[in-house]
């Protein structure tokens, strides 16, 4: 087969465009950027860097860690020198680190590895292949040998996604989300996700207890304050905050402290006739979707719950410490008449809302904290978020045709494997800062899953 003179010049200019294409140096300003960034790693730690799994996050999410912006409209080389100024002092780049002594470890064993891929395949056919190289474990603070693989890198994601979440914590809010008074503050942390997450901090904060609507509900004079916690208004207050006022402007702008069902009624009125918002719009009171379209909540169910707070807040207060699956089970599952067909006593107290007071309660010391056999129990009955975000993280099978036992045998070990991950991942201050427990996990599986952040 021959070519003419012809055809030998349009291949060769196919091939010369392709080849500029796929060799060629990038021309984006974003992409360039990215180019650089990789040569620094490589330059400076060398190409076992490239290994690391923080280092395919800050790749991968280059613009919003490296740049801090939101679009690569426009790349300011202003904040990527000052990246790499900061990203020095990790201690990986002093040589006299263990960090870096473990990278170096890490590039020892990489190229071992690829050593000896190249001597099995240059060896003569019929050779008997070598065996690979003797590799002696490393076992160091740094290293999690919980997880490997795939999962270890979604885990590391999370852990950036938690770490970067930190600073919202210290912002001024207004109502539930970051005070635009503030926004200069929000320059450090602008990436899609973060700022997503200032708009609504109710909504998609990791850290439950930092939230706004939870901290207000603890504030001094609320249900959740010892002289309110065990009496009659303050279980009242409780029960309406989670099932009608979570999240809402009535939570954030009056007393949060109901002390029976004419007290709200007047509240009501009170508020309809001199706040212009809440005349025309019932979202003031309560938000019908605040935790997602499958609950409605609605301000008609708040006679049922001053009835139910009357008839069964002596019970909860009698001096002993309730069992947390107890508590919640109660909440979710009690009828007025004791049987399993009748009305509920608690109405939209369903598995997600019974969890979330359960775990206020156990703050308080009325109702214990939870054990993980409890939480692999509570994630399994909401069968929602928690699962979600395990799976979201590559931790567990399909769960949708299990029955509920096969559901927690497989949500505990791979909640405690996260849980241990985190607990070795952060520092003491972190976890001082964000609340770092059994129920935040829980609450950070579910932003994950919400925000996809994996």
């Amino acid at each position: 087969m021959t070519f003419s003179s012809l055809q030998v010049k349009v291949l060769s200019n196919v091939l010369s465009n392709t080849l500029s294409i796929i060799l060629g140096y990038p021309q984006k300003p974003h992409l360039i950027a990215q180019s650089t960034l990789l040569r620094f790693f490589v330059e400076s730690l060398g190409e076992e860097s490239l290994l690391l799994a923080d280092m395919y996050y800050i790749f991968r999410n280059f613009m919003g860690v490296v740049l801090k912006a939101r679009s690569c409209q426009n790349v300011n080389a202003r904040v990527f020198s000052r990246f790499m100024e900061d990203i020095h002092h990790h201690p990986i780049f002093d040589k006299m680190s263990d960090h870096h002594s473990v990278l170096q470890a890490i590039g020892k064993v990489y190229r071992q590895y690829v050593d000896h891929k190249a001597d099995r395949n240059s060896g003569a056919a019929g050779q008997l292949e070598a065996s690979p190289p003797v590799v002696q474990c490393i076992v160091t603070p740094i290293e999690s040998p919980l997880a490997s693989g795939m999962t270890l890198v979604k885990m590391q994601e999370a852990l950036w996604f938690i770490t970067n979440a930190i600073p919202l914590v210290h912002m001024p809010t207004h109502h539930r989300s970051i005070d635009q008074a503030h926004a200069t503050e929000m320059e450090g942390v602008s990436c899609k996700i973060i700022w997503q997450m200032s708009t609504n901090l109710d909504r998609y904060l990791p850290f439950r207890e930092k939230a706004p609507s939870v901290r207000c509900i603890r504030q001094v004079g609320g249900p959740f304050d010892p002289e309110n916690l065990r009496t009659l208004p303050g279980f009242f207050s409780a029960l309406v905050f989670h099932a009608v006022t979570f999240s809402t402007p009535y939570l954030f702008l009056h007393a949060p402290l109901l002390q029976s069902l004419d007290d709200w009624e007047k509240s009501m009125s009170r508020i309809k006739n001199t706040v212009a918002e809440a005349s025309n719009d019932q979202r003031y009171f309560c938000d019908p979707t605040v935790y997602g379209t499958a609950t409605r909540c609605s301000v008609e169910i708040v006679p049922s719950l001053w009835l139910a707070a009357k008839c069964k807040w002596t019970q909860l207060f009698n001096g002993k410490q309730i069992g947390f699956c107890k508590f919640y089970h109660w909440l979710a599952k009690d009828t007025l008449d004791n049987s399993s067909k009748g009305q509920k006593t608690f109405p939209q107290f369903g598995p997600l809302i019974a969890y979330l007071l359960t775990a206020d309660y156990s703050y308080t010391g009325i109702v214990s904290p939870p054990s993980l056999d409890d939480m692999a129990n509570v994630i399994a009955c909401i069968n929602a978020g928690g699962i979600k975000g395990l799976e979201a993280l590559g931790m567990l099978p399909d769960t949708h045709k299990m029955k509920l036992d096969a559901r927690i045998a497989v949500i505990k070990p791979a909640f405690q494997k996260f849980y241990d991950f985190l607990d070795k991942a952060l520092t003491a201050e972190q976890k001082g800062i964000i609340g770092f427990d059994y129920i935040m996990v829980e609450h950070v599986l579910c932003k994950i899953a919400r925000l996809k952040v994996l």
